[in-house]
């Protein structure tokens, strides 16, 4: 199976790339079959791009969105419109999928972390596999998900003559996915990496990583997000 990063940027207009942001995101689920990952990336830009929403429907099989999705609300310039708002209606616009995958099964958090947590490894995560019905670390066998990252060339902007920065991801010795030697230029410059946290679908076994990444903006860092399905866990 061909994988394929998901870039959370995709639907961004190139402009994105200069202006300070802090995206934010929200996990709704995997679907009734365990087959699609619902998270919600949102957060406020400068005064002129506005707030803006995204749903992002992605099948972890296929490791691809779902046909007609990301499902996405931007407030234009001079947009009389809070966050709150903005988030309402893109929810609402994504209403329509959300019933079309017969609801959503809530997804496990098995591993997580900061950039303000003083004891984190920005590029690795591991948990125990749990049992069925127990807590997380009552499993016999580790996994351990790390990312990895090389110098790249941008295809898009690079305003600040950066060296960017392309990843790769590694679940359980296994590598799921590796960067092209030339970054998406809907991701601009990413410069650093971070392993956020990893979610599981306690059904199947699917985890999906969630990963953080730097650009620099005009007034700033600004903060993005990558979701990247990362194979199965151990079964026990």
């Amino acid at each position: 199976m061909r994988l394929l990063a998901l870039f959370m940027f995709l639907m961004a207009p190139s402009s994105y790339s200069l202006a300070a942001t802090s995206d934010r995101y929200q996990v709704h689920g995997f679907s009734m079959d365990g087959k699609i990952f619902v998270v919600e990336v949102f957060g406020e830009s400068d005064a002129i791009l506005g707030g803006h929403s995204t749903y992002y429907f992605v099948d972890v099989q296929k490791n691809s969105f779902l046909k007609g999705t990301p499902i996405r609300h931007v407030a234009g310039e001079g947009a009389n419109e809070d966050l709150r708002t903005i988030r309402k209606k893109s929810r609402q616009a994504a209403d329509d999928k959300l019933r079309a995958i017969g609801g959503l099964l809530p997804g496990e958090v098995m591993a997580s972390q900061t950039r303000m947590q003083g004891n984190n490894l920005p590029t690795a995560l591991s948990f125990k596999t749990p049992y069925f019905y127990s807590y997380p670390a009552s499993g016999k066998r580790t996994n351990i998900i790390e990312i990895g990252t090389f110098d790249a060339q941008a295809m898009g902007n690079n305003f600040f003559s950066e060296q960017c920065q392309g990843y790769m991801l590694i679940a359980n010795d296994v590598q799921i996915y590796t960067d092209k030697a030339k970054i998406s230029k809907s991701r601009g410059c990413p410069i650093d990496y971070f392993l956020r946290e990893v979610v599981m679908n306690r059904q199947t076994n699917d985890m999906v990583a969630i990963i953080e990444y730097l650009t620099t903006g005009t007034e700033g860092k600004d903060r993005n997000f990558l979701i990247q399905p990362a194979g199965k866990a151990f079964d026990q």
